[in-house]
């Protein structure tokens, strides 16, 4: 009997946990040794995938877990720029992109829905509260934001 291929059998995982809670959640290290933890599941209800960059999956997982529910249930919460205090003291932004328009792969989402996804950035601020499009940000290169965001400070 032939082993099924690693790749497909991944798949066929990913969208079993999508049937079952609507979404996933898949984590994986970028080019640069960065953690990138994106969403699998939210395009196929009509939303953007979420992409959070440079947080390990032990404190991005329940923030995407969060968001994915929230959004399931209120789709209109995930508007470009929002504002969410998800962390004490952190209050994250979203900054929509494509995954056509991404520096990484969203291997899981561009093999089940190819590259015309609209994807939206979880970003973190520093210790200051600057984000990383703004003069004088401090934190850490592991959260490179995949587009200037076209929204308010």
């Amino acid at each position: 009997m032939t082993e099924p291929d690693p790749h497909e059998q991944m798949l066929y995982d990913t969208l079993d946990k999508i049937e079952k809670s609507g979404f996933t959640v898949v984590g994986t290290l970028d080019e640069a040794n960065r953690w990138l933890l994106y969403t699998v599941g939210l395009h196929h209800r009509g939303l953007p995938e979420l992409v959070l960059r440079g947080l390990p999956p032990d404190t991005g997982n329940p923030i995407l877990q969060h968001l994915g529910h929230a959004a399931c249930e209120h789709g209109d919460e995930l508007a470009a720029g929002a504002r969410l205090d998800l962390l004490p003291g952190w209050t994250f932004r979203l900054v929509p992109s494509t995954v056509r328009g991404a520096d990484f792969v969203l291997g899981v989402v561009v093999a089940l829905y190819g590259e015309e996804v609209a994807v939206m950035q979880v970003v973190w601020p520093d210790a200051a509260g600057a984000y990383p499009w703004d003069a004088g940000y401090a934190g850490p290169k592991s959260q490179p934001v995949m587009e200037r965001p076209e929204i308010g400070a």
